[in-house]
């Protein structure tokens, strides 16, 4: 039995269609009680209710581990590999990050927590297998309207970033779960098959966006988020802590003058 976490997320619905695709025995968690019922493999678990998770885990072999940016990702995550060690749990394949933003003395809390989460993986004594993605393709979706208007907020300056497909990211996930002995103690970098500059990024994300290129053919520039998202960043769209994450894995750039409006 495999047991998906995050499963309505970006890479979470795509590995629960993956599991369906191949005719695999599953159950996917949720935290939202409306979804209960629509879905006979839909079961409720919170990763801060260790019963919930307890309840969860019964009976299945390999875990689907992954969480929405969270300052207490660390500790729920860790929780979650706990309760697996006793009962029963033979191997957890987690999402985390790439291995140039994880680490424990990394700015980025996202990346000090990641770096726990594998640490206390390694230590639970279970098998363990660590998907290391890039930037999602998709999380640009937030960013239209700024791309629209020949803005992309993020600071690169000149750097080149391999994007990569969250999709791509389940289908290797989908694999691992399926057969997971033969990656056990493996942790593997998820990158797009190229690394662009924030003009060819944007151009390369064409078939991830809903109905097309938002934006004409004309390149887009790219700059930090500008003052007003740093000191509120719950104003463009996402919580504060997902946006300042994302300020400090990326490198410096001369702030904007547009506002993000993503």
């Amino acid at each position: 039995m495999i047991l998906v976490t995050g499963a309505t997320g970006t890479i979470g619905a795509s590995v629960v269609s993956g599991l369906i695709d191949g005719g695999m025995e599953f159950r996917a968690t949720t935290r939202r009680d409306a979804l209960l019922g629509s879905e006979q493999f839909l079961v409720r678990m919170d990763l801060a209710d260790r019963d919930s998770v307890v309840a969860a885990l019964a009976g299945v072999d390999v875990v689907f581990l992954n969480s929405s940016q969270h300052p207490e990702m660390a500790a729920h995550q860790a929780g979650l590999i706990d309760a697996a060690a006793g009962t029963g749990v033979r191997h957890i394949v987690k999402v985390s990050a790439g291995s140039a933003a994880t680490g424990p003395d990394k700015a980025s809390w996202v990346g000090r927590a990641h770096a726990a989460i594998e640490a206390r993986l390694h230590a639970s004594g279970l098998g363990w297998t660590v998907l290391r993605p890039n930037y999602f393709m998709q999380n640009l979706l937030g960013l239209a309207p700024a791309i629209s208007g020949g803005t992309l907020p993020m600071a690169l300056d000149d750097h080149r970033l391999a994007l990569v497909d969250a999709r791509d990211i389940a289908a290797a996930a989908t694999a691992v779960l399926r057969d997971p002995l033969p990656h056990h103690a493996r942790a593997y970098e998820m990158t797009g098959p190229e690394s662009l500059t924030p003009p060819t990024s944007r151009m390369a994300c064409r078939p991830v966006w809903d109905g097309g290129s938002p934006t004409s053919g004309s390149p887009s520039r790219n700059c930090a988020p500008a003052r007003h998202v740093r000191e509120h960043p719950s104003g463009s769209g996402s919580t504060w802590w997902s946006s300042w994450s994302s300020m400090l894995v990326m490198s410096p750039s001369a702030p904007c003058r547009r506002t993000w409006n993503g």
